[in-house]
């Protein structure tokens, strides 16, 4: 049960932080870890998650066997998106306009999740890596997907809604009586997340501006 709320907290959600990122001198390197954090967390949380599923419910898992199965299900998930990709970007040469390049990269998206979703792996991971492969093919050859702007902006909006609708469903879904019955498991748990949050962004960072930006960044 701990590993399953483990894997249930353990992703961050930066959507709203990394758009005001965008209009603030931030680092770079700042802009990258949080990004790339939130994208690893999510993938990774979703593998542990269904292990810890099973093995909350009853069932047996081959710790190792889990590990090298949860490994193999990132690496092939990164594989499938960057092949997807490398598709796309060749399929992109056919017309420079921005509904085509926005439609493809959805396409993209949709088809790099649902292929490695079907072969039992990630499907988080296939997605990052295609827009990331995407994105390298792009700068390889500034030719081709040359709105790249017009992209951006749909997918900053896109991603920003889905982010808000999640927190008004979590919202919806929060049972105030349950939290206040057990504030001895509640208070405990978020100072936990606070303190392991403020640990991690330590090790990271060296200064002090970019250790509370993060910090700040991965909090709900």
């Amino acid at each position: 049960t701990a590993l399953l709320y483990g894997a249930m907290v353990a992703a961050t959600d930066p959507v709203a932080v990394i758009a005001v990122f965008r209009k603030f001198r931030v680092p770079e390197q700042v802009k990258t870890i949080v990004g790339a954090e939130s994208i690893c967390n999510d993938g990774v949380a979703l593998v542990l998650y269904t292990t810890a599923l099973t093995m909350a419910t009853g069932g047996t898992v081959n710790v190792p066997a889990a590990a090298g199965h949860g490994a193999l299900e990132v690496a092939g998930g990164i594989a499938i998106g960057s092949a997807f990709a490398y598709a796309a970007w060749w399929l992109l040469r056919a017309r420079a306009a921005p509904e085509y390049e926005v439609t493809m990269t959805i396409a993209l998206a949709y088809i790099a999740y649902l292929a490695a979703d079907h072969l039992g792996l990630s499907g988080i991971f296939a997605c990052a890596s295609a827009g990331v492969m995407l994105r390298a093919l792009q700068r390889r050859n500034d030719h081709v997907m040359t709105n790249v702007d017009a992209v951006d902006h749909f997918w900053n909006a896109t991603a920003f809604i889905a982010n808000a609708i999640v927190f008004i469903g979590t919202g919806l879904l929060i049972d105030f009586p349950r939290i206040t019955h057990e504030p001895a498991l509640i208070l405990p748990a978020i100072a936990i997340v606070f303190v392991s949050r403020a640990v991690l962004v330590t090790a990271v960072f060296r200064d002090v501006r970019s250790r509370l930006t993060a910090f700040l960044a991965g909090m709900r």
